[in-house]
């Protein structure tokens, strides 16, 4: 596996930060010891505008939260797979006040194929993130909804036994760099700008 990510190809649309290229590919080979088949979830949490937001351990906040919820679900849902969860997330402040987080979250596939509708009125992983988000900040559910930013193509599923494995983790690999962009990360006020799981989350 190793070698199939020396080789992935990173394009000079930004300036890229090496240490979290290699920080990437370092979770991704978590992920691939661990399963097969995985399935990754892109989203981004952001901060209410109307106040100012500068408390660095809300991310931690939100994976302890996250962890709890996905515990509560592995113990009531019917499949037997592992969840298998890493994670990686990336600090960065653009023209708003606050900064905000680039989060990817990595599951088993056969324990996670997507992140459900985006309706808190539903027991899936998008309602699971908000409660999370909303618990690490201090607010409610509703509060969140918005908060809670889930991009287009934001769910991709990779398959080491497909034939087109490479190719694929390729055209992925291509917007999962982005997260190590240079760009609107700020590396003067002391904070960490990069976080990821030390090891797989069952």
């Amino acid at each position: 596996m190793e070698h199939i990510l020396r080789q992935l190809v990173t394009l000079n649309q930004y300036h890229y930060n090496e240490l979290y290229l290699l920080k990437l590919k370092q979770i991704l080979s978590q992920q691939f010891h661990a399963n097969r088949r995985i399935t990754c979830i892109r989203f981004d949490l952001r901060f209410p505008q109307n106040s100012t937001y500068r408390d660095p351990q809300c991310i931690s906040r939100f994976f302890d939260s996250f962890k709890a919820k996905l515990k509560v679900w592995d113990k009531n849902r019917k499949g037997v797979h592992p969840l298998n969860m890493s994670y990686v997330w990336v600090r960065e402040q653009d023209s708003s006040h606050n900064w905000h987080y680039h989060v990817a979250v990595f599951m088993n596939k056969d324990a996670c194929i997507h992140i459900g509708c985006l309706d808190l009125n539903r027991d899936n992983m998008f309602s699971r993130i908000v409660g999370a988000w909303a618990s690490a900040i201090g607010r409610i559910d509703i509060e969140c909804h918005s908060l809670v930013q889930v991009p287009q193509q934001a769910v991709k599923h990779l398959n080491m036994n497909d034939a087109q494995f490479t190719f694929c983790l390729q055209d992925w690999w291509f917007r999962y760099n982005y997260l190590a962009k240079v760009a609107t990360k700020d590396i003067y006020d002391g904070n960490r700008n990069i976080g990821y799981s030390q090891k797989v989350f069952n």
